[in-house]
């Protein structure tokens, strides 16, 4: 497929925008392929894995927004190669980790720094690119993010199984600073763009939605195995107040002619609104089902870290494919809302072939019965994925472009961190209470369906709202 926008956008200045989206998901994949590794090497029990990949996540979805807004004031192109240099950076020192704590510390770093460019490079697409010229490379910018998580997957799984010099998972963040020193060359001849309007940073706002996420993350990771302490719970009941807290604050910036960090007034465009509720429900049952795998596949089926990530390459193919060809469907289909619904009953059927198959037996599934269904869940979830992409940018006006990659990336990384947390504490439980670890990998599957058919109800409405 060849990508060209006419507009500055130059072929070095593609490759940069398409690693950074490939890295921000190699990154996550690569470590959960790690998980069982990290637990015999460093001690880390199952609530510190959970900090470990949700961390990352969460971080990022933290600082995404005000990042986009330094691009919108200080220079898209600017903060790009800041956030290349700096992952470059933390990434080597995280791999020099000694132990959880430290690791789980710099994986939330990492999170701070990837999100100094990733809100910049959907902005830099929608200002610099548009109609056939956008469709393409946003399709191609899904694809690059489906293609890093089978890359971290199988690399992840290569180099886990290779140990170089006894190095086992550390070479994983090792390469996504090798990543980041690439494409540093092509984010120099990105073009340079701002905002005339660039909003000022929304400092309360940010503090607030940081310990809300903070107070639901923690407890619900580290709860199931420390027993709930007062603390804990403390922690659980104060994210209510401090929903309302953070939601005041947004509503009085707002009223004073500021911006918020999370507009209520862009959250009021139906299209906008909707779509974010279903990044948040679509990206957690997505991170919830990588982690279940990595350790069903390695721990009851006792598949080595190589031949468990390359059991997902044709799940993360498929999406990639999917991706590519999805400018295609909504052509055939009309809409973009079309093709979500398509995808959402694509995806609620393999969810539900993978609950018999999985569930049914303590042994690992026949790969000619499991590929198939993770071929038809890569594909359902890439006419999901693209699709919402651009519901979402075409639903925020140019003049606050920061907020079309900032609000999404938002809702998709804090889904994908909590999605763990939540989900990885059902599993826990229902191991507790007497099941299989296929047989609670299982339960999780099931409530990932009532999540799909929430899913599928909100994509039809949006076919009342969104541009076609």
């Amino acid at each position: 497929m060849r990508i060209s926008s006419g507009d500055g956008l130059r072929p070095w200045g593609i490759a940069a925008i398409l690693i950074g989206i490939f890295s921000s998901t190699y990154v996550f994949s690569s470590m959960n392929v790690a998980l069982p590794q990290l637990a015999a090497e460093l001690g880390a029990d199952p609530g510190q894995l959970k900090l470990i990949m949700g961390g990352y996540a969460t971080a990022l979805a933290v600082f995404v927004i005000p990042a986009g807004r330094l691009g919108d004031r200080y220079g898209r192109r600017r903060l790009v190669i800041i956030g290349y240099a700096a992952t470059l950076l933390v990434a080597i020192l995280a791999g020099l980790a000694p132990g959880p704590w430290t690791l789980i510390g710099l994986r939330i770093l990492l999170g701070a720094t990837v999100a100094l460019y990733l809100p910049q490079l959907l902005s830099i697409i929608q200002v610099s690119t548009n109609g056939v010229a956008r469709v393409r490379l946003v399709s191609a910018y899904a694809g690059a993010g489906g293609l890093g998580t089978a890359a971290g997957q199988v690399l992840g799984g290569a180099l886990l199984q290779a140990n170089l010099f006894g190095t086992s998972w550390r070479p994983l963040l090792w390469v996504l600073g090798l990543l980041g020193a690439i494409a540093l060359f092509g984010a120099i001849t990105l073009p340079s763009s701002r905002s005339p309007q660039a909003a000022a940073n929304d400092h309360p706002g940010t503090i607030a939605l940081g310990l809300l996420i903070a107070c639901f993350l923690v407890p619900v990771s580290l709860g199931p195995t420390a027993g709930w302490p007062i603390w804990m719970i403390i922690a659980l009941i104060a994210v209510l107040p401090l929903g309302a807290m953070f939601w005041r604050l947004e509503r009085r910036l707002e009223r004073r002619g500021g911006v918020p960090l999370v507009p209520p007034s862009v959250l009021a465009e139906p299209a906008v609104a909707r779509g974010l509720v279903i990044a948040l429900l679509f990206f957690g049952a997505f991170s919830a089902f990588m982690y279940e795998y990595a350790l069903i596949s390695q721990g009851q089926w006792h598949a080595s870290p190589m031949r468990s990530g390359l059991s997902l390459v044709p799940f993360a193919l498929a999406f990639v494919v999917g991706s590519l060809v999805v400018g295609r469907v909504r052509i055939w289909l009309g809409s973009n809302p079309n093709v979500m619904i398509v995808g959402t009953i694509a995806q609620i059927v393999a969810l539900l072939a993978l609950i018999v198959l999985i569930g049914g037996s303590a042994a690992e599934p026949s790969p000619w019965l499991l590929q198939p269904l993770l071929v038809l869940l890569g594909l359902a979830q890439a006419w999901q994925y693209g699709p919402l992409v651009a519901t979402v940018m075409d639903g925020v006006p140019l003049a606050v472009a920061g907020l079309t990659g900032g609000l999404f990336a938002t809702a998709q990384q804090a889904a994908l961190g909590l999605g763990v947390a939540v989900y990885g504490a059902l599993l826990t439980g229902l191991q507790t209470a007497g099941l299989t670890p296929a047989q609670a990998m299982a339960g999780c599957l099931a409530v990932n369906v009532v999540s799909a058919l929430v899913v599928l109800g909100i994509v039809r409405s949006l076919r009342r709202v969104a541009p076609a």
